[in-house]
C-alpha cells in the first residue's frame, strides 16, 4: 500500500470511529432526556397529588375549625343567657326583698304608733 492509501483509509477509519462515537453518544443522550422527562412527568404527578392531599386536609381542617366555632357560639350564647337570666333574678330578688322589708317596717311602724 502506498502512503496516499494508507493516509486514505486511516481518515476513513477515522470517520467511521467518528461516526459511531456520535451515534452512541446521541443514543446515550436520547436515553438521558427520555430519563430527564419521565422523572419530570413523576415529579409533576407527584407534586399534584401532594396538593390533592393538602388540598383534602385543609378542607377537613376548615370542617373542624368551623364546627369548633359552631360550638363555642353555642356555648357563648348559652352562657349569655344564663347570665342574663340569673341577673334578672337577682334583681326581682332584690326588689322582692326589698318589698318585704318595706312592709315589714310599715307593719312596725303601724303597730308601734297605735
Amino acid at each position: 500500500m502506498n502512503h496516499l492509501q494508507a493516509k486514505g483509509l486511516f481518515e476513513l477509519q477515522t470517520e467511521l470511529i467518528d461516526m459511531k462515537v456520535d451515534m452512541v453518544v446521541g443514543k446515550t443522550i436520547d436515553r438521558v432526556i427520555e430519563q430527564i422527562s419521565g422523572l419530570k412527568y413523576q415529579i409533576h404527578t407527584e407534586i399534584h397529588g401532594l396538593r390533592d392531599e393538602m388540598n383534602q386536609r385543609f378542607s377537613s381542617l376548615d370542617n373542624r375549625v368551623v364546627a369548633v366555632e359552631t360550638k363555642l357560639g353555642m356555648v357563648n350564647d348559652k352562657q349569655d343567657k344564663i347570665s342574663t337570666a340569673v341577673i334578672q333574678y337577682a334583681f326581682k330578688a332584690g326588689w322582692a326583698a326589698m318589698g318585704l322589708c318595706a312592709t315589714y317596717l310599715f307593719y312596725l311602724f303601724c303597730t308601734f304608733h297605735k
